[in-house]
């Protein structure tokens, strides 16, 4: 195969694609792909096939329109993807550039020796192709138990007939193993076929299990070594099919033997056994796919379709999802209303069969990973699952705001496409009119969530506050008192007590990220001041300045006018410690930093002297002892 050094992108992809089958290269723009000429190839690999569709290049044609995200009827008509992957146009590429010759579905044969074996063409290119597939470790675990599901839904009479009303999936990951076991209906002989062989989807598409590649595209992505036992509901044998990919590539195969012994006509189950890893999940990882796991199949959990366990090091957990606490307060603008609760349904029909619906609320309590929306299909969640949730910019803006850390909702949504990986919606030209549809819904008068994520605020009363709160800011601030302000101090106290004749002037900063002028007329004073306020990078400054007003020329009325800066640094060592993770935070400390230069400048004003010098004393002490964490919290 091909190696890597000249994947250079989809222009490249697509380019040396066109060259393969016959067709023009395809017209882009920033590296997009056009759909249409997608379509071009597809139609071209279809016409190559026989009259009856059954060859081996009708195939290749539906992987290419899964592997690119698109669409087919029963009739074969193509609706190519809107967003297609460099990745999945290499992939395509490496099939078509090795020929691969896809068998027409056939029954498990005999292996002349009394066996059975499946066909799994093709063979090298789409086992190695699917090892570069971009998977995220839970994604692919999901399609196992995607495939259990399934079955399950799929079955539910038989299974409920043999008393089974609630699906068990176990996922187990352990040394150099993953194990996937599920007691849904098993895979019936006549379905082994389709099961082991790629390209062929179900009869049914209508379910979780649609493209007929995920079991062993995720299978060979995680391991060079796979194996699927399975007994079928009602069938007197549990059979074995063995996965060696670096054996099937070396060797060429095309028919796996399949293992057979005797079983109970009762059993059923299918358990896959993953080993050699690729990729070899530990760590964090292994707790992101249990956390990940329980988001994705929320809805089955919550239903009691599905009990979802997850085992590691010997060590079992049944897997629930954390339903959230919604904020419950009246209206910010007039808090003495009677409190609501912060939720409300949506529902939108884009057209064309395409449908969107579900909830949205804010959190009681702010949270930047748990905020955010949850997108499900067919009750599956594709995109936005726990911590990695969907939060286009259009709605939920940027992190510092409060927005995007309250906003949270389940949408499920009905006629889009999804990426062959599951793990992304494909929104296609609908999506700026989606994003539009939701902000007004979810922002409408009658319960407008973004006005009241942006406006609502935690007031606590003093005597709700449970003693030792405040404790921990006492002791750190304690901490680095007594280990570095004695110097500070001592120097401060030395030093002569004038203030300078006048300070310099403010030199530009090195770059202001916001700034508000504020025109203030103090009573009974013929002045008005404008007062500059800025929030300021500059790694020379101190972490808060204030100079004295200067008189300007006189306003366009005649008035006296003075203007005055008061300066927050946010490239400062006690800001980069304390302010800088929030504008939640820095809010309260902007109305400082203004209370204490106009409190400075007033009492100047009043003929306080050396009114600079507290100023000049607290930026010392910032800098010199409070903006690093006491020694006990720095280990």
């Amino acid at each position: 195969m091909p190696g890597n050094s000249r994947r250079t992108g989809k222009t490249e992809a697509a380019r040396q694609i066109a060259d393969l089958v016959g067709v023009g290269a395809p017209g882009s723009s920033g590296g997009t792909i056009p759909a249409s000429w997608l379509r071009s190839v597809i139609e071209k690999l279809h016409g190559q096939g026989s009259a009856d569709g059954a060859s081996g290049k009708r195939a290749l044609m539906r992987l290419a329109i899964v592997l690119t995200g698109g669409d087919w009827n029963d009739e074969m008509v193509v609706t190519p993807g809107s967003t297609i992957t460099g990745e999945a146009l290499w992939m395509l590429h490496d099939l078509i550039a090795e020929r691969e010759e896809l068998a027409p579905p056939v029954e498990p044969a005999s292996d002349g020796e009394g066996g059975l074996t499946v066909p799994i063409r093709p063979k090298v290119g789409m086992y190695s192709a699917f090892a570069r597939l971009n998977y995220k470790p839970w994604y692919a675990i999901a399609e196992f138990v995607d495939n259990a599901l399934q079955s399950f839904l799929a079955g539910r009479g038989s299974l409920m007939e043999a008393g089974v009303t609630t699906l068990r999936v176990e996922v187990r990951i352990e040394n150099d193993l993953i194990r996937v076991s599920d007691d849904a209906g098993g895979i019936a002989l006549n379905d082994m076929d389709r099961a082991f062989a790629p390209a062929l989807p179900p009869p049914d598409r209508s379910g979780l299990s649609e493209f007929g590649i995920g079991m062993k595209a995720a299978a060979c992505w995680f391991a060079n070594r796979w194996l699927v036992r399975t007994s079928a509901l009602g069938d007197p044998f549990e059979r074995e099919v063995v996965f060696d990919v670096p054996e099937i590539v070396a060797r060429g195969t095309e028919q796996l033997r399949v293992q057979q012994r005797t079983a109970s006509v009762t059993d059923h189950f299918t358990v896959i056994e993953l080993t050699d890893l690729r990729v070899q999940p530990k760590g964090r990882t292994v707790g992101k796919i249990r956390e990940h796991l329980a988001s994705i199949y929320r809805e089955f959990i919550r239903r009691g379709d599905l009990e979802l366990y997850f085992v590691t090091h010997s060590i079992s957990e049944h897997l629930s999802h954390s339903e959230p606490v919604l904020l419950r307060a009246p209206f910010f603008s007039t808090p003495d209303a009677d409190p609501v609760e912060w939720r409300k349904d949506l529902e939108m029909d884009v057209g064309e069969g395409q449908r969107v619906w579900g909830w949205a609320g804010l959190l009681a309590t702010a949270s930047t990973t748990r905020a955010g929306f949850a997108v499900l299909r067919r009750d599956r969640l594709i995109e936005g699952s726990a911590d990695e949730t969907w939060r286009p910019g259009r709605i939920f803006r940027t992190p510092n705001t409060y927005t995007y850390q309250r906003l949270v909702g389940e949408l499920q949504v009905e006629g889009f496409n999804v990426s062959h990986t599951k793990d992304g919606i494909q929104w296609g030209e609908v999506e700026d009119e989606v994003l539009d549809l939701l902000y007004d819904l979810i922002d409408s008068d009658d319960l407008p969530l973004i006005r009241q994520a942006e406006g609502h605020r935690v007031r606590k009363k003093a005597r709700d506050i449970k003693p030792g709160f405040g404790q921990s800011a006492v002791d750190t601030t304690g901490e680095a008192l007594s280990q570095r302000a004695e110097p500070v101090i001592q120097g401060q106290i030395e030093s002569p007590a004038e203030d300078p004749p006048r300070e310099p002037p403010l030199e530009p900063p090195d770059a202001i990220t916001a700034e508000r002028v504020v025109r203030i007329r103090p009573r009974d004073d013929h002045r008005v001041w404008n007062v500059t306020i800025q929030v300021v990078r500059d790694r020379s400054e101190d972490w808060y300045t204030c100079r004295a007003p200067e008189r300007m020329d006189d306003d366009e009325d005649g008035q006296e006018t003075w203007s005055m800066v008061i300066r927050l640094n946010l490239d400062h060592p006690f800001s980069e410690l304390f302010v800088n993770e929030s504008e939640a935070v820095l809010t309260p400390i902007v109305r400082i930093a203004a209370g204490l230069g106009l409190a400075e400048t007033t009492a100047r004003e009043a003929g306080t002297p050396h009114a600079g010098r507290v100023r000049r004393h607290f930026n010392d002490l910032l800098r010199y002892a409070l903006s690093r964490e006491g020694e006990n919290h720095h280990e």
